[in-house]
């Protein structure tokens, strides 16, 4: 008979802090030395929390570097804190770093997703793969346009 799991402040402060620096459950579970359902039965609030607390300083940031005029840090004249200097760093590479989280971990997307013309390339059929390449540009972009139109961007029945 397994031996029954009981969670520890230690195995939860664990688990909410993995969680909240992006480690996908299966780890957390290794981790931890459990398996992935005892861990979500067990430990779904600690990895809720672990989530939102990582994701609100990037949302924050993110906000922050879209409303100001510098990548710096605004401060607050009602409080009386001073604005601080923009830190040396590569302003693309902080933004690209928020987006890719904002993204990936909190499931964030654009409003309209760029969609393909005919879904995977292992779905062309050779024939009409070959007539795509010999498309001019003008044509390719008459041809999305159309499917979009008409409601659907690939061949497929639905």
């Amino acid at each position: 008979m397994a031996r029954r799991h009981v969670p520890t402040e230690a195995t939860r402060a664990a688990a909410k802090s993995l969680a909240g620096f992006g480690h996908p459950q299966d780890q957390i579970a290794g981790y931890l030395g459990i398996d992935e359902v005892t861990l979500r039965k067990h430990y779904r609030d600690d990895l809720d929390e672990g989530m939102r607390i990582a994701n609100q300083p990037v949302a924050r940031n993110l906000w922050k570097i879209a409303t100001t005029d510098v990548v710096g840090d605004p401060g607050d004249p009602a409080k009386g804190i001073p604005p601080k200097p923009p830190a040396k760093v590569n302003a693309n590479a902080v933004v690209t770093a928020a987006i890719y989280w904002t993204k990936v971990r909190m499931g964030w997307r654009e409003k309209e997703p760029m969609l393909p013309l005919a879904g995977p390339a292992e779905a062309l059929d050779p024939v009409e793969s070959d007539k795509l390449q010999a498309m001019t540009d003008e044509d390719l972009e008459r041809l999305y346009n159309d499917r979009i139109a008409a409601g659907r961007t690939d061949k497929r029945k639905r």
